[in-house]
């Protein structure tokens, strides 16, 4: 089955050529689609992801004239689509394994499942560490429910995912116009289709910079984000979750000032 990499880029001179060769080395690239989009970046991403995609049959790049931000972004490369499957990475990531795609695509092909996500490296390059995905001490396949989303991003990253196409665009079409991003996501993708499967191999890493979107912001801040994620799910979820949210929402100011 054909599987769309899509590739959202932003700032990413310094990262996006060794994220793409991880994408060029997986066994099944053949059967790949890999869209790149540079979202008008002040750097030389785009000389970079133009120089790496020339001559490659199964690679498209664009770049966009003016930038639209990051979901935005991600909605023009979801209308490229035409696979079965979609596997996102962002451009400061990588995937680990050259079977990351083989094994996710199986998956979901034997799984009633909409989504999946893998086990995943966190590489905190300002602390100077690694460490191991929140449910990595089990080690066994699950599926999340939707409540299970709520209380933790366990995925933590598109980087790590990967959906159903069908499953993904209607997604982001109920996100569109509301705060949020792959938490937002997932979690109404989990809400939609009776959870969120877990594949406990590690296959990909998910980096952690003070350059990120997410980890140059002050606690307070992430509170915010997370406390107006938690508020688009309570509009757009049904009632029985509304508990959920709540308490979730009760434990942001511990978080914040923490």
């Amino acid at each position: 089955m054909a599987i769309d990499v899509i590739v959202p880029v932003y700032g990413n001179a310094g990262t996006v050529v060794e994220a793409l060769e991880s994408v060029a080395r997986q066994s099944v690239f053949a059967d790949v689609v890999l869209t790149v989009a540079d979202d008008a970046s002040r750097d030389d991403s785009w000389e970079r992801i133009r120089a790496w995609g020339a001559g490659r049959r199964n690679v498209r790049t664009f770049r966009n004239p003016a930038n639209l931000g990051v979901m935005a972004n991600y909605r023009r490369l979801l209308a490229e689509c035409r696979g079965e499957f979609v596997a996102p990475l962002e451009a400061d990531d990588i995937w680990l394994s050259d079977h990351r795609l083989e094994r996710l695509r199986d998956h979901l092909e034997r799984s009633v499942g909409a989504a999946c996500f893998n086990g995943f490296i966190v590489d905190d390059l300002v602390a100077g560490e690694q460490r191991p995905d929140l449910l990595s001490a089990a080690r066994r396949h699950r599926r999340l429910s939707t409540f299970d989303l709520i209380a933790d991003n366990a995925p933590a990253s598109f980087s790590n995912c990967f959906y159903r196409r069908p499953a993904l665009a209607a997604a982001f079409d109920r996100a569109a116009g509301h705060e949020g991003y792959d938490w937002l996501v997932n979690t109404l993708i989990a809400a939609g289709h009776g959870g969120f499967d877990y594949w406990p191999e590690v296959l990909s890493s998910y980096r952690v910079h003070g350059d990120g979107t997410w980890s140059s912001l002050s606690k307070r801040e992430k509170a915010s984000l997370i406390e107006a994620t938690l508020r688009t799910l309570r509009t757009l979820l049904p009632a029985r979750y509304e508990r959920a949210i709540e308490r979730r929402l009760s434990n942001l100011e511990e978080y914040a000032g923490g």
